[in-house]
């Protein structure tokens, strides 16, 4: 284990092959300060010799070391309530930035999530997971944590689960229409090195309160009615990501997926 290596004092470089020692790695760092946090996982980082150890590192250095969800949390503003009279409200760019950028940092996390419990990804979706962490990101991180234990990784898996289960929004039967619409918007998106799947876009509107922008207040609507407040929210998301990526979307970050 990498853990035992390192302990042997020597500081020699060592490399990280498995999805084990990714693991390992990511234990390590978790259990350091914030300043030693950063530090740390650049090192392991660069000592990953497969795209997978290099993915784990990476989505938990975005998600979790230098992850902001719980300071967008505190600082998000409470979202209206999904009546007739909210919906008659203009909805502003401003608060699509804001919610876009909260659904980011939540779904970042939630890769951690799935890369430390892989069995997860067949249980639930990956914005799910995300909403789970946007009530409980302290829970959340601390169950990673214990993810990364495989003496309390079972019984991390199954909290986590529970949580997740317990948070499934009432319209989450409703899937179906929405899926399909998002996959409309992404086909008509041009090329682009921010151009996310039609499956993370989903994850993204899913997450926060993006779609009760959109949304009746008892049902989803069409796909002609959805069309074009997704669009402009895809649009949105475009810059969000410009700026939060100036060369494209790194091959090893969950949103390129």
């Amino acid at each position: 284990m990498l853990a035992r290596n390192e302990c042997a004092g020597h500081n020699r470089f060592i490399m990280i092959r498995t999805r084990e020692e990714a693991l390992d790695a990511l234990a390590q760092v978790l259990n350091l300060d914030r300043r030693q946090q950063i530090v740390k996982i650049t090192v392991y980082l660069a000592q990953c010799l497969t795209p997978e150890t290099r993915q784990i590192l990476f989505r938990a250095q975005e998600g979790l070391v230098e992850g902001r969800l719980e300071t967008r949390v505190r600082e998000r503003v409470a979202p209206e309530p999904e009546t007739e009279e909210a919906q008659e409200k203009p909805i502003t760019e401003d608060r699509v930035h804001g919610e876009i950028v909260v659904a980011l940092e939540a779904l970042k996390v939630a890769a951690v999530v799935f890369d430390v419990f892989p069995s997860l990804g067949t249980r639930f979706a990956r914005w799910e997971v995300a909403r789970a962490a946007l009530h409980f990101p302290q829970e959340v991180r601390r169950l990673i944590t214990e993810g990364t234990d495989k003496s309390r990784a079972a019984a991390a898996e199954q909290t986590i689960a529970n949580v997740v289960t317990r948070f499934r929004p009432w319209w989450h039967a409703q899937l179906t229409p929405l899926s399909e619409v998002c996959n409309r918007v992404w086909e008509q998106q041009p090329q682009s090195p921010w151009r996310v799947g039609a499956k993370s876009l989903l994850d993204i509107v899913a997450t926060t309160e993006l779609r009760a922008m959109y949304a009746a207040k008892d049902t989803i609507p069409n796909q002609q009615a959805m069309f074009e407040p997704l669009t402009k929210i895809c649009a949105v998301l475009q810059r969000v990501l410009s700026k939060a990526y100036p060369t494209g979307l790194p091959p090893e970050s969950a949103l390129a997926e």
